[in-house]
């Protein structure tokens, strides 16, 4: 993976020479991921990590600073192992130094672009790049789609519904960017479906269910269109990728799959694109839905709900877990703030591919093991404050979508209420679907353990005039 580009300069002279390396360039990372030793690359990661941290504690003056005052000497942190002797970083960093402080050198000068978190925590963290991290970026997002869509085969074209100021990039596919406007990105589908092989669109997945649903209102056949969703932003149940599937025309169950509804997950201050799903991490999730014992095999006996199963690349990050079951992140790839033990807030748990193909042999479903040799993240829902209430939503989740008449009459989102009685979930309904009859319906088909159902015509759910798909909702 290592050696000399020439994507830069090539792609000042001649626009078909570029594009064959970037296509020769794809296929050699793509074999080097399906042949590489699992533990080498582990290997690699740690030893990136090692020389991101003496970079970092050399030319970032805050981290310099609070390596000082925390009483730690560089030169003495010389494996991974030793990582567990440096602070842990949070979103705090933002509001306690000065932006340039964080930067490498304490320079801004080369920064061409900004992302700000989407600040579901309460406080906003910020992503700086430079152009060659853009380019970088977009390289990435490119092998990622063209591995699962072939989008370098396939005209492509990509309508990002992500919300106001995430900014998606691609060089080999056709970007349409039309924020959370469900009309606008219809209309995109309607006109250019002819003219491309594939439509990919990404968005959040409560915007995605609506779009898919207005859609058909519209008079779109969508199981005859070649259209494939992107999740971003939040985790779903399995039951979601059921509903939403059903709309589209697509099943998760037969193989290979032609088209898929899968998810990413970006954190903003450290990368656009820090895991996603493939077709074979579907496959795993979907058998852990059905299957209490596998799930408690690759998930652990604490969990009764399946976590989202995603492939991380420790080439570009070094991962950890925190006593808390928190994912912690080193970047390793150049980039303007570079961040040292990130705590993202994140609960999960870290799967070795070793570890994965163990429990798979065990289980006698070998057949499930990924071609890519990459370690696996799992990470839980954040849709609460609380896990507690986090643990309740996802129930609410996977039960709303589990009846396709229940999930079509609700908007997916619902307000957790601690009352004298127990629990409450006012949940909202569709604005189509807000009759007296359809309460009763929705109230009868929806069975939460523990906890009372209370639906809420559209417009007189208390959050309704401000849900407008921009911000991530907390249960």
């Amino acid at each position: 993976m290592s050696g000399l580009d020439l994507y830069p300069f090539l792609s000042r002279f001649s626009d078909y020479f570029a594009k064959s390396y970037e296509r020769w360039r794809r296929g050699r990372i793509l074999r080097f991921l399906r042949r590489v030793d699992p533990d080498t690359l582990e290997k690699i990661s740690e030893r990136l990590a090692v020389t991101a941290f003496q970079q970092a504690a050399e030319r970032v003056p805050y981290y310099r600073d609070l390596l000082h005052s925390k009483g730690i000497d560089p030169a003495l942190i010389r494996k991974a192992a030793d990582f567990r002797r440096l602070p842990l970083l949070e979103k705090e960093i933002f509001y306690e130094a000065d932006i340039a402080d964080l930067a490498l050198d304490g320079d801004l000068e080369s920064i061409k672009n900004i992302l700000t978190s989407s600040g579901f925590s309460g406080k906003f963290g910020f992503g700086a790049n430079s152009a060659d991290n853009l380019r970088n970026t977009a390289r990435m997002i490119d092998f990622v789609l063209d591995m699962i869509f072939e989008i370098g085969r396939k005209k492509t074209l990509v309508i990002s519904c992500l919300p106001m100021g995430v900014k998606m990039y691609t060089n080999l596919a056709l970007l349409a960017e039309v924020s959370v406007r469900e009309d606008m990105a219809l209309a995109l589908v309607r006109k250019f479906q002819k003219h491309v092989d594939q439509i990919i669109i990404v968005g959040e997945a409560f915007f995605l269910k609506r779009l898919a649903e207005e859609g058909i209102r519209s008079g779109i056949d969508w199981p005859s269109l070649p259209v494939s969703l992107v999740c971003g932003e939040d985790s779903f149940p399995e039951t979601y990728r059921d509903y939403v599937g059903g709309l589209l025309g697509i099943s998760h169950d037969v193989w290979p799959m032609e088209r898929m509804i899968g998810s990413s997950l970006g954190i903003a201050e450290v990368d656009l694109n820090l895991f996603h799903e493939t077709p074979e991490t579907i496959r795993i999730r979907r058998l852990a839905e059905r299957d209490e014992k596998f799930r408690k095999l690759i998930f652990g006996e604490e969990l009764d709900v399946t976590p989202m199963l995603f492939h991380y690349y420790p080439h570009r990050t070094f991962l950890e877990l925190d006593v808390a079951g928190e994912i912690i992140v080193t970047t390793l790839v150049p980039c303007q703030i570079p961040l040292i033990r990130y705590n993202t807030k994140d609960a999960g748990r870290l799967i070795s591919y070793r570890a994965l193909e163990s429990a798979l042999k065990e289980y006698d479903r070998i057949d499930l093991l990924p071609t890519l040799h990459l370690p696996l993240a799992a990470v839980k829902s954040r849709h609460a404050g609380s896990a507690p209430h986090t643990k309740i939503a996802d129930h609410v989740r996977r039960a709303m979508f589990s009846d396709p008449e229940v999930a079509k009459r609700v908007t997916g989102y619902f307000k957790i209420l601690d009352g004298a009685g127990g629990k409450q979930i006012d949940l909202q309904m569709e604005k189509y679907f807000s009759s007296e009859t359809d309460r009763q319906e929705i109230a009868a088909g929806l069975n939460v353990e523990g906890a009372k159902i209370n639906p809420i015509p559209y417009y007189q759910f208390p959050e309704a005039l401000t849900l407008d798909y921009n911000k991530k909702f907390r249960h």
